[in-house]
């Protein structure tokens, strides 16, 4: 039995999440910080100098018609922001068992992933992406920190929410996206109709760290991902290989996308979830959640610390796995600003000390620049899926990769846009679709 209770250090003032057995000889201590939304979060103080606009539009009237007026988009120009503290992420490498787990949450949680929004995003994961670094060198030394934007002979563009939607899958519209380790009162606690205000795996997935966490508090990817999969593993890492090649290579050790046929629970599963006291009803939220984590800390929002799972990713796995939707596109998007941000001003690759999810911007790359060979076969949804695999970008020595980026010419401006082929006024009643309102509140100036 696993039990949880709150600790108030009495030098610090800290609060900590204290995770034990019955016993209470063993134990796991999370600090804990209150939330940013939610029924425990603690109000929003008003800031004299906003980062944000006070208004999206301004106003104009005619010069000869006072009642004639006309409306404008505002230009985003931030106030300038001092980042004391940026925010670490890290490209996913090939994990051994993830692949299998990754085929048999597609296969087993289609429904619920559907209904939060990320079966898409969680399938673009079962992929690995291919770059070449005189392009990616290319791409860095025409990035603008700024303005967050890539500046090219022909014009500037940048990397939008809608581009993360449609190449990556992953939500725009939903919940606010917060990393948090819940106080006791937040993680147990229940509204009148006897509802948790967190969903049960997340009390699941606490005590599946506390049995797993080794001298240092930590739990590695591949023995979380051992502990909770125990589908026999049939892929393995590609061999190291060469940038240089004319065409994709005619056989990668990439999933073909083809899904397996799910099973029920074996007895070494049902063991497993025994020991944690898992209910019979949320075993199959729970082993979704367990997913999920390890998809946020390994593919998501990779952090430079290395490849360990983070219990603050534990809140937000369990919302998802219950078909809550969490807008994931708006924290990717941050994350990759800023490693680009960090970056630019480096002169050398092999000097980077920052982690972001960059395989998203080779999707991006793939897509507006044609950098990579395109799949033949196979679902292309989402989009960054078609350039996927190993050998799937082309080379390019370092004179050719800056001609197509810094050149231009080959970008493709509109490869996201929505095509409209009449006049589309969109009204914001909170009636509209939920993919129109997205697609506006992607729109940026510039």
């Amino acid at each position: 039995m696993t039990i949880f209770r709150q600790y108030i250090s009495p030098s610090t003032k800290l609060r900590h999440l204290i995770v034990e057995t019955e016993e209470g000889e063993d134990q796991t201590r999370f600090l804990t910080h209150a939330p940013l939304v939610g029924r425990y979060a603690n109000p929003w103080t008003f800031l004299k100098n906003p980062f944000h606009m006070a208004n999206w539009t301004s106003v104009h009237t005619h010069t000869s018609n006072n009642l004639l007026k006309l409306w404008s988009l505002q230009a985003p120009d931030h106030h300038h922001a001092n980042i004391a503290t940026p925010l670490p992420s890290l490209g996913r490498r090939i994990i051994q068992g993830y692949w299998e787990w990754t085929e048999d949450i597609l296969g087993r949680s289609q429904e619920v992933l559907g209904t939060a929004q990320i079966y898409d995003a969680v399938y673009a994961s079962l992929f690995t992406y291919d770059r070449n670094s005189n392009i990616l060198q290319a791409f860095c030394e025409a990035w603008c920190p700024k303005t967050n934007t890539f500046l090219t002979s022909v014009g500037e563009l940048s990397i939008s929410l809608w581009d993360l939607h449609v190449l990556g899958g992953l939500p725009i519209w939903g919940s606010l996206y917060e990393e948090i380790v819940p106080e006791v009162k937040e993680l147990m606690g229940s509204d009148e109709k006897r509802t948790k205000y967190i969903p049960w795996t997340c009390e699941y997935l606490f005590a599946a760290f506390h049995h797993l966490r080794g001298a240092n508090q930590e739990v590695s990817f591949s023995k979380w991902i051992s502990f909770w999969c125990k589908k026999p593993q049939r892929y393995e890492a590609a061999p190291s290989r060469e940038e240089k090649k004319s065409a994709r290579p005619e056989s990668t050790h990439n999933p073909s996308g083809v899904l397996p046929d799910t099973t029920g629970w074996s007895r070494v599963e049902e063991k497993m979830f025994s020991g944690l006291g898992v209910k019979v009803d949320k075993k199959d939220e729970t082993y979704l959640a367990a997913f999920l984590s390890c998809w946020l800390c390994g593919f998501i929002l990779p952090n430079k610390e290395g490849e360990f799972i983070r219990p603050g990713t534990f809140k937000m796995a369990s919302f998802m796995a219950s078909g809550r939707k969490i807008s994931l596109a708006i924290p990717v998007f941050a994350s990759i600003y800023n490693g680009l941000n960090k970056i630019s001003t480096l002169s050398q690759l092999n000097q980077i000390k920052v982690c972001f999810p960059i395989h998203y911007v080779y999707g991006w790359l793939a897509h507006y620049f044609r950098t990579h060979y395109e799949f033949s076969i196979g679902p292309f949804i989402p989009t960054m899926v078609v350039y996927s695999g190993e050998g799937g970008s082309k080379y390019f020595d370092s004179d050719d990769a800056r001609k197509r980026i810094h050149g231009g010419e080959n970008v493709s401006w509109t490869s996201t846009m929505l095509d409209k082929m009449y006049p589309h006024f969109y009204v914001d009643n909170n009636h509209a679709l939920e993919e129109e309102s997205s697609y506006f509140m992607s729109i940026r100036f510039n």
